[in-house]
């Protein structure tokens, strides 16, 4: 097993020093080594082209995205982009600056082979129905996942999912931690190693330091949307829900 077959960045707002200190610290005394990506903010210049609609996100994800949750998947777009581009890691470790890391972390990465692997989430939201495929050092588990669990927090990605998601990914139809964890769509396996070794927690409260650069979410919908975009909404979620039923068919019975 090559255990240096990644790299790990974390992407972190030049201008949030807490965050940087914060995370920092952390990844010290688990004894990996990182570099620090400066996040794309909503005045940032992009140097890529992508697919932003507007409207069409409302009409798949029910509203538009906030334009920090856009510099956001552009932020992680890049770093995929990045990876892509160079030859000497297959993976990259990312991390956004604000989640709790496992000081275990760098033990349990170099105790299974996970560069078999093209993308392992070490950080989730939500249940998903789950399949163990190994049991891992610190009592911690393996799992396929039908899809993925909603988080972006922190997660292991192959040059081969970022080159397949990308094409999806670029369209930013949904937020960056939806289009990930559509693998009914872009075709990814998911896995994850559970209990996570790293959790993120959503900080609201403008006072805390680690108060979320993304901002609070407000997911109210547009109200003023025709009932054809209301209903094209509908349908895609309907759809949604087929595939999502269909993949955990598909983990279960190896259809």
């Amino acid at each position: 097993m090559d255990k240096n077959f990644y790299f790990t960045w974390v992407i972190n707002l030049k201008k949030n020093i807490v965050r940087k200190n914060f995370i920092t610290k952390q990844l010290k005394n688990t004894g990996i080594n990182f570099e620090i990506f400066e996040a794309i903010t909503p005045f940032s210049k992009i140097k890529f082209k992508h697919y932003y609609d507007e409207r069409r996100t409302e009409i798949h994800y029910g509203r538009p995205l906030m334009q920090t949750e856009l510099a956001c998947a552009l932020s992680h777009i890049s770093l995929w982009k990045k990876l892509i581009n160079q030859d000497k890691y297959k993976h990259f470790l990312i991390f956004e600056d604000d989640v709790l890391i496992d000081k275990g972390i760098n033990n349990l990465l170099k105790s299974y082979d996970f560069s078999s692997l093209d993308l392992i989430k070490f950080s989730g939201q939500h249940q998903r129905p789950e399949k163990k495929v190994a049991s891992l050092i610190q009592g911690r588990k393996l799992y396929q996942q039908a899809y993925g669990p909603l988080d972006a927090s922190g997660y292991l990605i192959s040059k081969k999912a970022a080159q397949t998601i990308l094409p999806h990914a670029l369209k930013l139809n949904f937020a960056i931690d939806v289009i990930m964890d559509r693998s009914f769509e872009h075709k990814v396996t998911i896995y994850s190693v559970k209990p996570y070794p790293v959790t993120s927690e959503w900080h609201n409260d403008p006072k805390d330091p680690l108060f979320t650069d993304i901002g609070v979410r407000t997911y109210k919908y547009s109200t003023n949307r025709s009932f054809l975009d209301r209903l094209k909404t509908k349908l895609i979620r309907i759809q949604t829900s087929y595939y999502r039923r269909l993949a955990r068919l598909k983990l279960f019975y190896n259809l």
